[in-house]
């Protein structure tokens, strides 16, 4: 019971911590180019634009991510994997990490898309 409650908390933990590093990036990334917004938003780019401009990238960042994680994955599984003690990592488990990793990621480019849909392109133009 006692190691149910700490492989819970172990990875409820690791699930906010990448969630916010992911969120932090992403909202890092947008506040580089917010002029950059501001004037294409001055130009008569929609919200549906604008929208799939972020969640572009969100999809970039998630497919980077996600390529070094399975990298790294089946690095440390080659290495460390003796044939006393194999490490097996299903298939569905991978798949379901990825597929969840993406989602965070998209779920993560509203806060950005937020802010940039709040700019006056005017007054961000200005300074």
């Amino acid at each position: 019971m006692r190691w149910n409650l700490a492989y819970r908390t172990l990875f409820h933990d690791r699930g906010k911590l990448i969630a916010g590093s992911v969120g932090q990036t992403l909202y890092a990334m947008v506040l580089d180019r917010i002029n950059a917004y501001a004037t294409l938003r001055a130009i008569g780019l929609s919200e549906r634009e604008l929208l799939s401009i972020l969640a572009f990238q969100s999809a970039l960042v998630a497919s980077i991510g996600i390529a070094i994680g399975a990298v790294i994955t089946v690095t440390l599984k080659t290495l460390l994997s003796t044939p006393r003690a194999t490490i097996e990592i299903p298939l569905m488990l991978s798949v379901g990490c990825g597929v969840l990793m993406f989602a965070i990621c998209l779920l993560a480019a509203g806060l950005p898309y937020l802010r940039v849909r709040r700019i006056d392109p005017h007054t961000a133009l200005q300074s």
